[in-house]
């Protein structure tokens, strides 16, 4: 491998973090956290960490890297009923803005790269109140 490449990959994964920081984690923060949190994890699903996005919980993993149409994490805010026996529909309430629906699916396109350690937000979170 050449220096090029490693310099490139790593501009990529700053990249990568970056739109995760800026664009994901607020979506995950604002819908998502409330339920799925280190002490509250509906459906054994957390957002704490990418590996519990990718491991996933009761329905298989919410996330799968490059691949929309196989994370039940988009069809889930699509409302769409895809790959699940039982569909749901997330978060609960009103559906997400198509411009977050977006957000999601193009992170996981790139990938669903991660910012640095754990969702803030979803440390410690309150139990939701609805």
């Amino acid at each position: 491998m050449s220096s090029t490449y490693n310099i490139s990959a790593g501009q990529a994964d700053a990249k990568g973090a970056s739109y995760f920081t800026e664009h994901v984690a607020p979506i995950l923060c604002a819908r998502c956290a409330s339920c799925h949190n280190e002490q509250m994890q509906a459906s054994d699903l957390s957002f704490l960490t990418r590996d519990e996005v990718l491991t996933g919980g009761e329905r298989g993993p919410a996330v799968v890297p490059y691949k929309p149409e196989e994370s039940i994490l988009i069809h889930a805010v699509r409302r769409d009923g895809g790959l699940m026996k039982f569909p749901v529909m997330m978060p609960p309430g009103p559906k997400l803005p198509d411009q977050e629906i977006d957000t999601l699916t193009e992170w996981v396109k790139r990938g669903a790269p991660w910012g640095n350690g754990n969702l803030a937000c979803a440390v410690g979170s309150p139990p939701p109140t609805f």
